[in-house]
């Protein structure tokens, strides 16, 4: 006896869309958690009063992570979003 509820398509659409959205949820989960960590560092750096030139050094790799990072959650977010049919309008910053 075949499975209706596996031949339906708007149960494989919305299991699509649940498993899409678990998926982003854990991508942004782990890497919000690695840009917030990499935030306190660079502001634990400052606050150590290191030398001037390797202060600005450690200061700018933090910042380039975080820029690198979220450029990554954005591509990620968007193209599994377009992927079930649910893309936003691009915002550039």
């Amino acid at each position: 006896m075949p499975n209706l509820l596996e031949d339906n398509p708007v149960c494989n659409s919305v299991n699509q869309l649940q498993g899409t959205i678990t998926d982003m949820d854990a991508l942004a989960q782990g890497a919000f958690s690695e840009i917030a960590a990499i935030a306190r560092l660079a502001i634990k750096s400052i606050d150590t009063g290191l030398s001037h030139e390797r202060h600005t050094d450690d200061i700018k790799q933090a910042l380039h992570a975080i820029w690198c990072k979220a450029d990554t959650i954005k591509e990620y977010t968007g193209s599994e979003a377009e992927g079930v049919g649910c893309s936003s309008l691009e915002v550039t910053a």
